[in-house]
């Protein structure tokens, strides 16, 4: 289920009031899969920054969060929520669209994640076609991807050998 609550917060670096909607998604043990879904306001992107149990916790829980963000591409785990030793961790993801979040682990148990939408930071600020396409492919995405690496002298400066 997801959750929404509206609340305003004064930015002190140039005192503009920042309207936040409070953000919840709980995924349930017996599920296959949730789907967190992009938000409705434009512009606007999902900051997830917690995990946490909650109130019923299986005994000896073991429960790993695993997210997908591309259709048909990996899960990956973003925490591992482990009963009476950390039943709650902090995490820093942005979603802007669709990711799917499934759990695994030993006596599996809920796992909500909470956060709030965040308004864009600079709606003029765009990234170039180019600049987009030359990131991605320093990155390794693309057919004619490379890695930028340095030269041995370069790493080994003070080396005479």
């Amino acid at each position: 289920s997801t959750e929404y609550e509206s609340f305003d917060e004064m930015d002190s670096m140039d005192g503009m009031a920042q309207s936040q909607l409070f953000y919840s998604l709980t995924i349930k043990s017996g599920d296959n899969e949730s789907e967190l879904e992009p938000p409705m306001i434009p512009g606007y992107v999902i900051h997830i920054t917690s995990a946490t149990f909650g109130v019923d916790v299986n005994k000896g829980s073991k429960t790993t969060v695993l997210t997908q963000t591309e259709p048909d591409g990996p899960f990956f785990p973003i925490c591992k929520l482990i009963e009476t030793h950390n039943e709650t961790t902090n995490i820093d993801l942005l979603f802007d669209g669709p990711a799917i979040f499934k759990l695994k682990g030993r006596n599996v148990s809920d796992v909500t994640l909470n956060g709030y939408l965040e308004a864009p930071k600079d709606e003029d600020l765009e990234i170039s076609d180019d600049l987009d396409d030359d990131m991605m492919k320093n990155m390794g995405y693309g057919d004619d991807a490379e890695f930028a690496s340095a030269d041995d002298d370069d790493i080994n400066d003070d080396d005479d050998e």
